[in-house]
């Protein structure tokens, strides 16, 4: 009883109803959340695989030497790990299997790409 009346005290105290408008909302700080940061993330990978995407054709029209034609099978072996990665993210579920699977997708990647380039005369 003591309580219920405090609180109703409490209530005609603070009856007064705040405004909020669309601009306040725009002048207040962003929320850091942990989804904030995975989007981010997403948001880096995604700009990631568009810019390797754009730089394969422009590689191919400009690659005279060694070191251009290096960063087109580098931009060329991103582009399969990402669509390989993505398929992993997919259909494997166990998180830590996941992660090795990735690493030794990873290394599996570098030693093509090294052999590429080896095979080529390219270093």
């Amino acid at each position: 009883m003591v309580q219920s009346d405090a609180l109703k005290s409490q209530e005609g105290a603070s009856a007064k109803v705040a405004a909020f408008s669309p601009i306040e909302a725009t002048i207040s700080k962003p929320r850091s959340s942990p989804l904030t940061l995975e989007s981010l993330k997403v948001r880096r990978t995604e700009m990631m695989t568009k810019v390797t995407f754009y730089m394969i054709p422009t590689l191919l029209l400009v690659s005279k030497n060694s070191i251009s034609t290096s960063l087109l099978i580098a931009s060329v072996y991103h582009q399969v790990y990402m669509f390989h990665k993505e398929i992993l993210l997919d259909y494997v579920h166990h998180d830590i299997t996941r992660k090795w699977a990735l690493i030794y997708f990873k290394l599996l990647l570098l030693v093509m790409a090294k052999d590429t380039m080896v095979y080529f005369d390219l270093f």
